[in-house]
């Protein structure tokens, strides 16, 4: 089930991009993999978590980075959505998040980062099956 969203009143930060079914799902698939028994889709717990050291570097820098693509990529598809242009499915934006965040990690490989080379490794690691 996905939300609509230009034809709710309720636009909080935590219904926009963790509550509603479709945002929901985004943040799943996108975010379990890494946190594992820490998932959850409180803003502020996330928030919380973003913000504080509960996580290995390398794990943190990936929740950091992913939450950053996935309120971004939420907020575009609300944007879309609120002009009435196409509306994507939650399992092909989040396929095209990923990638988004795997070309990020691949364009900074051997740069002499080794946190964000093991990161790569890290991210194929934590990936669950989107088609599920």
């Amino acid at each position: 089930m996905e939300s609509v969203w230009f034809n709710q009143w309720q636009q909080t930060s935590q219904h926009l991009f963790f509550s509603c079914p479709y945002s929901s799902r985004i943040w799943e698939l996108l975010a379990k993999g890494i946190l594992k028994d820490k998932f959850t889709n409180v803003w502020s717990d996330i928030v919380a978590l973003i913000s504080g050291s509960s996580l290995p570097p390398t794990e943190m820098f990936l929740i950091k980075y992913t939450f950053q693509v996935a309120v971004h990529g939420v907020w575009r598809e609300r944007n879309r959505r609120r002009y009435r242009e196409q509306m994507t499915d939650a399992r092909v934006l989040s396929k095209l998040l990923v990638k988004t965040i795997r070309l990020h990690l691949s364009a900074v490989q051997g740069k002499g980062h080794a946190y964000l080379e093991r990161g790569l490794r890290t991210w194929f690691g934590t990936r669950i099956d989107i088609d599920t």
